[in-house]
């Protein structure tokens, strides 16, 4: 191949491979390519159509590891089209994405930050990981009572005994056949 074969990557090519650094709310500073940033429709509407390549981002609600594995998942998804959130005609209920063999994985290695996760994918606007997330943790949910729940995810039961027992007479009016 001759020089002047040699393919050259344009000036958008090289802006967009281009590192910006990005500061996490544990001061975590951690280089990210902007085309790989774009995935975020906050940062791609932030970054502009000529981003300086010398820009900070500050994240302060995104801590270093939950950015890296955004990171992750946007550089797995660039130029990805956005999921489609499908009804099914007879039941109405959400139809379950489904999910590559990366995406379980992706899943699987982050178990223990899928609620910072998806803070982070909604902050971000990044619906790919929103939505994802957000069925993996329905999955997680499902078939569980309150209790179970608030343990699963660290919340603390602030209702009384007597505000509980009025939700379940409550609900009991609205569902008389439960």
């Amino acid at each position: 191949m001759y020089y002047d074969e040699v393919p050259c990557a344009s000036t958008e090519d090289q802006l967009e491979a281009t590192q910006v650094r990005c500061v996490t709310s544990d001061k975590q500073e951690i280089p990210v390519e902007i085309g790989v940033l774009r995935v975020s429709k906050l940062l791609n509407e932030a970054l502009g159509d000529s981003p300086n390549p010398k820009t900070t981002i500050p994240l302060p609600n995104i801590n270093a590891q939950t950015f890296q594995a955004v990171v992750e998942w946007c550089k797995n998804h660039k130029g990805a089209p956005e999921p489609k959130v499908e009804t099914d005609p007879i039941t109405r209920e959400r139809k379950w994405f489904k999910m590559t063999d990366w995406e379980d994985d992706f899943f699987n290695r982050y178990t223990s930050i899928r609620w910072d996760l998806a803070m982070a994918a909604n902050y971000l606007n990044i619906s790919s990981l929103y939505y994802y997330t957000c069925q993996k943790l329905a999955e997680l949910m499902k078939g569980k009572n309150p209790d179970e729940i608030r343990d699963m995810f660290g919340i603390e039961d602030d209702l009384t005994e007597e505000e509980k027992q009025e939700i379940r007479r409550s609900n009991q009016l609205r569902n008389p056949q439960q």
